[in-house]
């Protein structure tokens, strides 16, 4: 397994635990979403028994879910922090790519149309930005002469520090309830090594991916 600027990763996580005493009221909210996700063409870096070799490779398209959890502000209600898990996947000629990153956003929003059913706008365009660590799991799978693919290596693994922005749009159904849609852009540098067949490889690539996103948020 590899990891990279992992300390760094750590230091931004906890620094999202501490909250001044003056926020304590803060909005908490939970999110859950599905979506779509679609990694750009990149160029991969191959290097098998000292050869090495660059070529364009395009990437599968994949689902995605996820959840988020955190607060706006009370002090400053257009200004959110929050922690969001999802898992998606993605191809590299016929190894599995499953990919889970946990992202550190801090966030910023309109609040439209205010009544005394939502105090914060019923209507809320937002912003998030923020870094996150994505876990990448690479699993070789091959054609076998009679079909079915069959795993040709062990799977390796890679954690590696990337960048997460968004921007969305929220709807409230009830007081406490509420539907957003979202656009999503991450992006990250990962390398991967594997033993295919007594073969050393070594991959390097960068995903760069859209996501579009639909959910479901629950204020309290």
């Amino acid at each position: 397994m590899k990891v990279t600027r992992f300390p760094i990763a750590i230091l931004v996580a906890l620094s999202f635990l501490i909250v001044p005493p003056t926020v304590a009221r803060a909005e908490w909210f939970g999110d859950i979403y599905l979506g779509v996700a679609s990694t750009e063409d990149s160029e991969i870096f191959r290097a098998t028994l000292g050869a090495s070799s660059t070529e364009r490779h395009s990437f599968d398209s994949s689902f995605i879910i996820g959840l988020r959890v955190g607060k706006w502000l009370e002090n400053a209600p257009w200004l959110g922090l929050a922690i969001d898990y999802s898992i998606f996947s993605t191809n590299i000629d016929y190894r599995d790519v499953f990919i889970s990153p946990i992202s550190f956003l801090a966030m910023v929003r309109m609040q439209l149309m205010e009544s005394a059913e939502f105090p914060r706008g019923r209507l809320q365009p937002y912003f998030c930005a923020g870094p996150a660590l994505f876990y990448s799991e690479l699993n070789s799978f091959s054609p076998a002469p009679w079909g079915p693919l069959e795993k040709t290596g062990d799977f390796d693994t890679s954690i590696d520090f990337g960048l997460d922005l968004r921007v969305g749009l929220t709807w409230g159904i009830t007081h406490n309830l509420a539907l957003f849609g979202e656009y999503r852009f991450s992006t990250f540098k990962t390398e991967f090594g594997e033993d295919i067949y007594g073969m050393w490889e070594n991959l390097k690539t960068e995903l760069t991916t859209h996501h579009g996103l639909a959910g479901i948020s629950y204020r309290f």
